[in-house]
């Protein structure tokens, strides 16, 4: 059934198929099942599998192919539909397009524009170095840049090397590209604080990505700065800290292991925390006894777990048992805790003599001077190395 609705020149619509109040674009395949609604536009050369059902006012893109469960609960609204989930914009390499990705990088390139004070604006790139990881992210890069705008390579890491180079580098974004617990690649887009980008900013750049149909040249492509040696920096600033906390002995005397001993790779979170501990005076064991404390962290640098003779610690127990030493600068100084942490640990902090308020990072409150500061006190939340040490 067809109604209300322009075809253009070679469309294949399947069996069962309704179509109604939409645009579609030259050479369109629908599978057997599909409804498009009011106001939908699917672009040209798009596929349509099977069962499709798509809400009102869905734009897809020329060249897409298109899965039942992309729509499944993806609330819509008049031209916003937004291309954000829980981990990111999802951007699999392997079901989008080379278009699709690339339009990720000019629209986030386009939108940092819109919400910088000043015109030199410089953005990052940075991957978790899986193959797939550093395509995307090559092709976000070259949208980046076809915005004109500066761009930084921060080469490859886990997230929390990412949130680093937010926070100390003269970067306004940074869009970090990893591939997360549930198989799919994701993009990740933090600000210059290491938050991810707010409510506000994903609304701007998936009106961005929707509304800018064509690249042009911009007048000016720069050449992208390199920031390879990120990664050591992270290292060397991780090792600064805790000489300060731990004095002149550091960590001799203290013997570990980590659960993975035998498969830890280069330059993962495990691989980082066990040179840090060595570097203070930490001695590696291959095989736990009862002096030694056996340490997990996960591939992303999420998670993180302790088990020793006397104590078996999960992420959530570490990071209140940090909570519970740390002291304020001056009493009432401010820190500022996720809506999704446990509000214990705003109770912790309390009893200690901080004030403590709940933040959403679709308020952006966090991003102020005392929500910066309450970010690096607060890093080993986020950051399973930092936490480990």
């Amino acid at each position: 059934d067809i109604s209300a609705s322009v075809i253009s020149d070679g469309v294949k619509i399947g069996n069962g198929c309704g179509i109604y109040g939409s645009i579609v674009g030259r050479n369109t395949t629908f599978g057997e099942n599909c409804i498009t609604s009011e106001g939908c536009v699917i672009g040209e050369g798009a596929y349509a599998e099977d069962s499709i059902i798509l809400p009102k006012y869905t734009f897809i893109h020329s060249h897409a192919r298109v899965s039942s469960s992309e729509y499944r609960e993806m609330p819509c609204g008049k031209k916003e539909k937004s291309i954000f989930s829980e981990n990111g914009i999802y951007c699999d390499i392997s079901e989008k397009s080379p278009e699709y990705i690339m339009r990720i990088g000019f629209a986030a390139a386009i939108t940092a524009l819109d919400n910088t004070e000043h015109k030199n604006v410089r953005m990052g790139i940075m991957t978790d170095g899986n193959a797939e990881s550093d395509r995307a992210g090559n092709l976000i890069h070259e949208g980046m840049r076809y915005s004109g705008i500066k761009t930084v390579r921060f080469g490859s890491a886990f997230h929390g090397v990412a949130v680093f180079a937010a926070r100390f580098f003269i970067t306004d974004y940074i869009i970090y590209v990893s591939r997360e617990s549930d198989g799919h690649l994701y993009a990740k887009i933090l600000d210059n604080s290491g938050t991810e980008a707010d409510y506000t900013f994903e609304r701007q750049l998936t009106s961005a990505f929707f509304s800018h149909s064509e690249y042009t040249a911009p007048a000016h492509f720069y050449e992208p700065e390199s920031m390879d040696g990120i990664y050591t920096l992270y290292c060397s600033e991780l090792i600064k800290e805790m000489r300060s906390r731990l004095g002149e002995n550091g960590l001799k005397g203290f013997s570990f292991t980590f659960s993975d001993m035998g498969s830890i790779r280069a330059y993962s979170p495990s691989y980082t925390a066990m040179c840090v501990i060595t570097e203070l005076g930490g001695t590696v064991k291959s095989e736990p006894d009862k002096e030694t404390v056996c340490f997990d962290i996960d591939e992303q640098g999420y998670e993180s777990s302790l088990i020793s003779a006397k104590a078996k610690f999960d992420t959530c127990h570490m990071n209140a048992a940090i909570l519970s030493y740390m002291k304020p600068e001056k009493t009432g100084e401010l820190l500022f805790f996720s809506s999704t942490m446990p509000d214990a640990f705003s109770e912790i902090v309390r009893k200690n003599g901080f004030a403590a308020e709940e933040y959403a990072v679709c308020t952006g409150i966090c991003r102020g001077e005392e929500g910066l500061n309450s970010r690096k006190k607060l890093c080993f939340l986020e950051d399973a190395v930092f936490r480990t040490l």
